[in-house]
């Protein structure tokens, strides 16, 4: 028979979860515990008997409220290694602590980095409500940099944490696409991982045909996304989660020696766009650059019949364009599917309800 603990004790450990998941402090250019927060914890909850119990006790919870952090501080570096690296470990130490300060947390540290990415995104939709047209390099991409950006309610989510995530986002000097994309290349990473991973299709003759005459429909792979990328955002030769404990300021502090602030090194924008395939194979991930016809095709092709993607490529194509696709159809369906791009036919949608 299980005995309820006295209220005492379902105080103290109350207050001591609420202790470590206290926003460490900012001090000289570093995350640093609060170790006079740890003495006035435990001194409300011991006696001292002038014996430096309390001193020591207190140094050594300060070490623990630190590492605790630095703990979760690994574990988003290492789920979002993209964004730590446009946005630097510190800038996204700091939005890691938003991101956690309501006081309902993550169930388990697999659950960590997911939050934070989240919380990531929708602090990110704030910025660009009612954005004008002239901040927009070209139609879609934000290349204006967030502090330059006024900051909204989020069109989904504004709580405690959401508000904090955007104050940090508002200091960090990089263009809101930039960081948008390279969080869009971390999560589509982790969705890939976690689809099941899809038989290779050999499609024949008649299924190629079907498709032609539009009795059937090709399957794209559950894990493929297709991205576009204005900057080197998955540039693996430089920064990255590598620097996970590194809790020096970076691009967000004066440094002491100089008096100058420091600047993160950031991914180059790119002379044209490129356009990034993501899929499972049999060892993980993988990721191929495509072109911006074969991007398009594939991305219709996931949603639409042949004769819709052929429409398409008539109105919105050079002229010749729904010939050349009519001609080269048959290697552009057998090199999807040897890619593991495309896994299959489905019978098409007819619009009508199911019995």
């Amino acid at each position: 028979m299980s005995v309820a603990p006295p209220p005492w004790w379902v105080e103290r450990e109350r207050a001591f979860g609420d202790f470590l998941r206290r926003p460490l402090l900012v001090e000289g250019g570093r995350l640093r515990a609060d170790v006079a927060g740890a003495g006035a914890l435990l001194r409300a909850m011991i006696v001292d008997d002038e014996s430096g119990v309390v001193a020591g006790a207190a140094a050594r919870l300060a070490l623990h409220h630190e590492q605790y952090w630095m703990r979760l501080f690994v574990v988003v570096q290492e789920h979002v290694p993209r964004i730590c690296r446009v946005m630097g470990p510190f800038a996204l130490n700091a939005l890691t602590m938003a991101a956690l300060s309501e006081p309902r947390q993550p169930a388990t540290l697999d659950d960590v980095g997911a939050v934070v990415a989240d919380a990531i995104r929708a602090g990110l939709d704030g910025f660009v409500v009612g954005v004008a047209s002239a901040l927009r390099s070209d139609g879609h991409v934000v290349a204006t940099p967030l502090p330059r950006l006024a900051t909204h309610p989020s069109p989904t989510r504004n709580g405690v944490a959401i508000r904090a995530v955007r104050t940090v986002l508002a200091g960090v000097d990089v263009p809101w696409s930039m960081l948008s994309q390279a969080l869009t290349l971390d999560l589509a990473h982790h969705r890939t991982f976690d689809a099941t991973l899809s038989p290779l299709w050999q499609p024949s003759d008649d299924e190629i045909a079907a498709v032609r005459a539009g009795h059937a429909v090709v399957r794209s792979a559950p894990s493929m996304s297709i991205l576009r990328l204005d900057w080197a955002v998955d540039d693996r030769g430089a920064g990255g989660a590598g620097a996970a404990l590194a809790n020096a300021g970076a691009a967000m502090t004066e440094a002491h020696s100089h008096g100058q602030r420091h600047r993160q090194t950031l991914p180059a924008r790119l002379p044209t766009p490129t356009h990034r395939v993501v899929w499972r194979v049999d060892d993980g991930v993988a990721a191929a650059d495509v072109d911006v016809v074969t991007a398009r095709l594939l991305a219709r092709f996931a949603r639409e019949g042949y004769a819709e993607v052929v429409a398409h490529v008539a109105a919105r194509f050079p002229p010749g364009a729904a010939d050349w696709l009519d001609r080269t159809f048959d290697t552009f369906a057998r090199a999807a599917a040897a890619r593991g791009w495309w896994i299959g036919t489905r019978q098409p949608q007819t619009g009508l309800p199911t019995p």
